[in-house]
């Protein structure tokens, strides 16, 4: 576990994990898209993202967060539309 200790391969492996859960996302419910979709709340996380710039690991991480949340929402929006139509 010697390799833990070096923080490039720490954040690698972080990203990685991000990265596979955007890949094995569960449906988000209604009320967490709509709240992703409120202009406020996402100005309010990216503030956060900007706060914490002093912390580049953070910044990565949230931001990563946020972009893999919005692209869920959004996904799902469009499934939705797509197979109410159908």
């Amino acid at each position: 576990m010697d390799f833990l200790t070096n923080k490039y391969i720490v954040y690698f492996i972080v990203l990685l994990l991000i990265s596979y859960s955007a890949c094995v996302k569960p449906n988000l419910p209604k009320s967490v898209r709509k709240i992703f979709n409120n202009p406020v709340v996402r100005l309010i996380i990216l503030a956060l993202i900007l706060v914490s710039n002093f912390k580049p690991e953070i910044s990565v991480t949230l931001a990563m967060a946020f972009f893999i949340t919005i692209n869920c929402v959004n996904e799902q929006e469009i499934t939705e539309a797509f197979t109410s139509r159908f």
